[in-house]
């Protein structure tokens, strides 16, 4: 089988290149970037704007494309408006359009939980942040425009709704590891106050949910599945669980309440796992007890913060 990976660069992409979809052949795009995995005989690496559909098309041509994961996307770090909307909703057409008239047999679509708050996004959207009501907008169209392909074009999708997404080769600037370079090193970090709940899912866990969604002997098409752990979890909580660990310093202190809560920021925002479990027989493996102990030991690799993706610690 050969399936086709967008966003391979990003944080997921490259964890997921890394550690699933074994035994394939592997054709990985991306507009920016080289490939994560030079050694790896099973990958081609391909330069490719997705907002160009003859780009697309080309890739598709050189190959028998199987099976898609659409990862890339626009607008998670600040980004102008207009590539935000052609990065996301023009490119998701695009290879969409492709591989529908390439009989592509399964298109697996990272969405996200975000949508679900795209009221309070409206509401606290200003001029500096406007980006952030682009995003979330062009992500219900990606969402729309996959469940179209699904209907009237013939081409098998599926939409996994990710939750908040943490682990290793995550940028040092998001949240997991800034506390735990904090927690290490034992310095004080910046946080909101850290009472408000998210449901925080190992990124291992979400390859694996991409893995079963390219084998699985039924494929879920036209299923909108969220890969979450079903329990929400306050910073305070996570915080508090790093605190006990050996390698946490006494001298790590979080400042709670230095940062405000961002308008956008609802009391508690947590999927529903079950139907990805009777649709792909997927479950969440990794606490984040555990989680925070995959990323140390990464840390101490030294393969934290490879990746291109940007956050706060919010």
């Amino acid at each position: 089988m050969t399936i086709l990976v967008t966003g391979s660069t990003g944080f997921i992409g490259r964890n997921l290149v890394g550690k699933g979809l074994r035994g394939l052949r592997k054709i990985l795009i991306s507009r920016r970037g080289k490939n994560p995995f030079p050694g790896d005989p099973s990958i081609r690496f391909f330069r490719c704007d997705l907002r160009d559909p003859g780009d697309v098309r080309s890739v598709f041509r050189r190959f028998r494309i199987d099976a898609v994961i659409h990862l890339a996307s626009a607008g998670v770090t600040p980004a102008p408006e207009g590539e935000i909307w052609e990065t996301n909703v023009q490119g998701t057409f695009n290879l969409l359009e492709t591989a529908a008239a390439r009989g592509v047999r399964r298109f697996i679509h990272a969405g996200t939980c975000g949508v679900r708050i795209a009221p309070q996004v409206a509401k606290g959207v200003s001029s500096k942040n406007s980006w952030k009501l682009a995003y979330t907008l062009s992500k219900i169209a990606q969402a729309a425009l996959v469940k179209e392909f699904n209907e009237r074009h013939g081409l098998p999708a599926v939409n996994l709704r990710l939750y908040h997404v943490y682990g290793p080769q995550e940028h040092k600037r998001r949240l997991f590891p800034m506390i735990l370079n904090a927690a290490i090193s034992g310095k004080s970090v910046d946080l909101s106050p850290g009472r408000r709940k998210r449901d925080f899912v190992f990124v291992d866990d979400v390859v694996r949910s991409m893995d079963l969604a390219v084998n699985v002997p039924r494929f879920p098409r036209g299923r909108i599945l969220d890969i979450a752990t079903g329990e929400g979890l306050s910073i305070r909580r996570v915080v508090g669980v790093l605190r006990r660990k050996s390698y946490a310093s006494e001298a790590f202190t979080p400042l709670f309440g230095k940062l405000l809560y961002y308008l956008t920021d609802v009391p508690t925002l947590v999927g529903d796992p079950k139907p990805a479990g009777r649709a792909l027989r997927w479950r969440p493996r990794v606490n984040v007890s555990e989680g925070l102990d995959r990323m140390e030991a990464a840390l101490r690799a030294g393969h934290l913060e490879d990746a291109v993706s940007k956050g706060s610690g919010r």
